[in-house]
């Protein structure tokens, strides 16, 4: 900001804060002053803003106790004070001094954002598809958001630790009101209460369902994990999150989250496997597993064992189960009927309550998405759409993994925590619709950035070194 705008925009804060405290008292003229400190503190250095939309998109449960008080959100509030930081300062920006080259992701994220707009577009639902459009593109700006500020290792390695410690927050929350049987923050949707047999599973500090809420909490599993191994110097801070996440995860009940961990331990052993620790790890993976067995709460073991009944003679009890075959069907027949463009965003949930489709096991009336993001996409922007949605995150995963196949620099492990936690997350999104949710775009963003870091790429030309 230059000194003539800072000082024009101290003189309209002043004038605020003086005309809340005299008509609404000194508590509103606090908490504005707080909230213009935040404010200035964002336009004056743009990555604060980043780390706290990173940090609001696994901790928003808490953030609701603010959103309640705002007209607009927390999480939007701050958005736009980035993007203003980011206008504000764009003619000093680092990128601007040299050749700017668009990465393979972000590419792919723009070109799906704009076809995201023409299957709007050339949609017969656009009544149900706006809000929805409108949503999605709106997190897609994290993709842009975050490739403009994150600039260097240090900022990398700090947008990783956010991630990790809101995991573990949230973590501290799941095993406060399981244990004590409370729900310590308010719910953003009553409808995502989660139960099973009675007992109403926790969702931690996240403000989405508890399964959505396990596979956040399982990518700061996997980024602790990875740091742990790694990360000499913060080893002790690695092995606390992670054991923690490890606590919370089991009493969340969800299968989906439970199997995407797995799967992220035995990509992680595989990945490590010439390292000469390997043997202990194993030792000590394999001691946490049985651990985790012993103790896993009689909900979750019930969860798993329907879905054992399900996949032996297709009996269950789980309603849930045959809701997902239901899911998954009359997916694939709307998409067939429209292969190209697809229902347009948000399209699905009106069609899969509609008549046509009443007689599928396990479907309920009320509207409800795909629970395979995949899937959901396909139907949703068609065979287009799903294709540069997979080139988007593909290209990010598999640049992350790629540049950490042998770490060496901090930004090596750093690029091969982001691209094993990616992994773990797109394996998870088989069993959700998580492909508007910010976490798919935040770790898109990060493991596009952590690559070309990891590469040698210089801030001050925006290119590999």
């Amino acid at each position: 900001m230059t000194p003539a705008t800072r000082q024009l925009a101290l003189g309209f804060g002043s004038a605020v804060l003086t005309a809340a405290a005299a008509l609404s008292g000194p508590a509103l003229a606090a908490g504005l002053l707080a909230t213009a400190l935040g404010g200035f503190a964002v336009l004056g250095n743009t990555v604060l803003g980043a780390y706290l939309l990173v940090a609001l998109a696994q901790l928003d449960g808490i953030a609701l106790l603010v959103d309640q008080r705002l007209p607009i959100s927390l999480f939007k509030a701050v958005t736009a004070l980035v993007l203003l930081s980011l206008v504000l300062t764009v003619r000093r920006h680092p990128l601007m001094q040299g050749r700017l080259r668009l990465s393979p992701t972000a590419m792919f994220t723009l070109l799906f954002a704009i076809w995201l707009c023409v299957s709007y577009l050339a949609s017969d639902w656009q009544s149900y598809s706006y809000d929805h459009t409108k949503g999605f593109l709106q997190t897609l700006l994290l993709v842009p958001i975050l490739g403009l500020t994150v600039t260097s290792p240090r900022h990398l390695r700090r947008m990783v630790l956010v991630i990790a410690a809101s995991g573990a927050i949230s973590a501290v929350f799941v095993i406060l009101e399981t244990v004590f049987g409370l729900r310590l923050l308010p719910y953003a949707d009553e409808g995502d209460v989660a139960a099973w047999l009675g007992a109403v599973r926790s969702a931690g500090a996240s403000a989405y369902n508890p399964t959505t809420s396990s596979h956040l909490m399982a990518v700061s599993l996997m980024l602790a994990l990875v740091l742990a191994l790694y990360d000499w110097r913060g080893r002790r801070l690695w092995v606390l999150i992670s054991l923690l996440c490890l606590v919370a995860l089991p009493m969340m009940g969800a299968r989906s989250g439970a199997i995407a961990v797995a799967m992220g331990i035995g990509l992680i052993g595989f990945r490590m496997r010439h390292h000469r620790l390997f043997p202990v790890v194993a030792l000590g993976a394999l001691a946490a597993l049985v651990v985790a067995v012993l103790n896993a709460p009689d909900t979750l073991v019930e969860r798993f064992g329907v879905l054992g009944d399900f996949l032996g003679d297709g009996d269950t009890s789980d309603r849930s189960l045959l809701r997902r075959l239901s899911y998954n069907q009359i997916g694939l027949a709307l998409w067939a009927e429209h292969p190209v463009t697809g229902l347009g965003p948000g399209a699905y949930p009106v069609n899969y309550a509609s008549d046509a489709f009443r007689w599928y096991p396990g479907r309920e009336a009320e509207a409800r998405q795909l629970h395979n993001a995949y899937l959901e996409v396909a139907v949703e922007t068609g065979i287009v759409g799903i294709a540069l949605f997979l080139g988007a995150l593909l290209s990010a995963a598999w640049a992350a993994l790629k540049a950490g196949l042998h770490p060496v620099t901090e930004t090596q492990v750093l690029a091969q925590a982001l691209g094993v936690a990616m992994a773990v997350f797109m394996f998870a999104s088989l069993f959700m619709p998580n492909e508007d949710i910010k976490y798919t775009w935040i770790l898109a963003a990060l493991c596009a950035r952590a690559a070309q870091l990891a590469g040698g790429w210089r801030v001050d030309t925006g290119q590999a070194a």
